[in-house]
């Protein structure tokens, strides 16, 4: 199998980023995101754990800022022990884009490096995802937890329309960054 295996969880991370997968063309959050928002609530011991997350920048004027908000009330839909405020790192057009706005949001809001982060994806993501977070929290222990995503035709990028393209798609940019580097790939743009 092309995924990697969940970490185990002995203590709660520092910080808990469920990634950002966009829109579907009616403008709501995709299935796989609200699963990973859903499962990422459920590593939040309370609301001292940060939060951080990103959102696609580039469907249309402000769709970073709209798909923000329906994460926000979503997540705390989903909270049990209470949601300190997330750290957003703004709008990103990809994963790499995504792990250095948070890097920067984070430094920006004087939060000191965590220790440990646990990214929660797509099982397809989880590989790509300890490199590039690597990359940009190289002091930090890079946790993955993956969901099994379900990919939609109504979904806004076109890599994210159905499971086989999007596997491909994560086979291709995990060779990317193993042979181009995570540079290269934070210059690619998904295709809508």
């Amino acid at each position: 199998m092309y995924g990697v295996p969940n970490t185990s969880q002995s203590k709660p991370p520092d910080l808990i980023v469920p990634l950002g997968y966009g829109l579907t063309k009616n403008d709501q959050l995709p299935e796989i995101e609200k699963q990973i928002l859903a499962y990422a609530a459920l590593f939040i011991p309370n609301e001292e754990t940060k939060v951080a997350w990103s959102s696609s920048s580039y469907f249309f004027q402000g769709s970073a800022a709209y798909e923000d908000a329906l994460k926000h009330k979503f997540l705390l839909a989903y909270v049990r022990h209470g949601l300190g405020t997330p750290v957003v790192g703004g709008g990103v057009t990809n994963s790499v884009t995504e792990a250095e706005a948070i890097s920067l949001a984070l430094q920006k809001e004087g939060v000191s490096a965590p220790k440990h982060i646990l990214v929660v994806c797509d099982w397809a993501h989880a590989r790509s995802v300890r490199i590039i977070w690597r990359h940009f929290f190289p002091e930090a222990r890079i946790s993955t937890h993956s969901v099994e995503g379900v990919w939609e035709p109504s979904h806004r990028g076109k890599f994210q329309g159905s499971n086989a393209v999007w596997f491909l798609a994560c086979v291709a940019r995990h060779v990317a960054l193993r042979v181009l580097g995570v540079k290269w790939v934070g210059n690619f743009r998904q295709p809508t």
